[in-house]
């Protein structure tokens, strides 16, 4: 009898023990299901963030692209309304310039690297930066080309420090003629404070001539005060400021 229910124990025992197991490996079974689950889960959001990225940076790339392509354009409508300008402004003004049929063109020499077989060239290392700034305010002026337009007009015949000048302006300045100008003179050292202090310090010399210190000091003057930039009101206020700050006391 005892024999029996020791037997039946043992049986309900092992059946226990055998349902344990079988839970546990359901249970291990399904937290393997879990992990690979959330892992495909993981992998697919990884593939889907680095498709994305691969989509963003294309479309980066494309709209760059597309900006650089639009850049090229206007500056290419900026060189060939300059072209026209130039042809105009220099036929209206020599009419032997430039005959229709006949292919011949007589230039007026700025420097000697002429762009496109105009006349108007690229600033040369040997040219007068002033020099070739003035004489680009009066074609442009001749030519009647917008104020605003002036920069973007000028930009394509700048080269060594004056093009670095250009470049390290900020996009809205680089638009800005008188901030062009500003910055080119600055780099160049020919700011209109250099030019003021030079119009004050000319003295006779022995040898000068009245005539050549007179157009000197029409030119120094010119580039301190820019007549062509300003308005008579402004050159005004100019002189004024520089002599009230000579008269200031010193602690003041």
């Amino acid at each position: 009898m005892a024999s029996e229910e020791f037997m039946r124990w043992a049986v309900e025992k092992l059946q226990a023990q055998q349902a344990a197991t079988a839970q546990l490996v359901k249970t291990t079974l399904e937290h393997q299901t879990q992990q690979q689950q959330q892992q495909t889960q993981q992998q697919q959001a990884t593939l889907e963030h680095q498709a994305q990225l691969v989509k963003t940076t294309l479309e980066h790339q494309a709209q760059q692209q597309q900006q650089q392509a639009q850049q090229q354009r206007a500056t290419l409508q900026v060189v060939e309304g300059l072209t026209q300008g130039l042809h105009q402004f220099l036929s209206a003004h020599n009419p032997g310039w430039s005959q229709q049929g006949t292919g011949r063109e007589e230039t007026v020499n700025v420097t000697g690297n002429k762009i496109g077989g105009l006349g108007l060239a690229k600033l040369g290392p040997q040219d007068d930066p002033e020099a070739f700034l003035v004489t680009f305010e009066r074609v442009a002026e001749a030519a009647g080309w917008p104020r605003d337009q002036w920069a973007v007009r000028l930009a394509p015949y700048l080269t060594g420090e004056a093009q670095a000048a250009y470049r390290s302006l900020e996009p809205s300045q680089a638009l800005d003629y008188v901030e062009v100008r500003t910055a080119i003179q600055e780099r160049l050292g020919l700011s209109p404070e250099a030019y003021r202090r030079r119009f004050r310090q000319r003295t006779f010399k022995n040898g000068d001539r009245p005539r050549g210190v007179a157009q000197q000091l029409h030119d120094w003057a010119s580039r301190w005060l820019t007549p062509t930039l300003h308005t008579a009101h402004q050159i005004v206020k100019l002189i004024v400021l520089e002599h009230f700050i000579d008269i200031m006391p010193p602690l003041m």
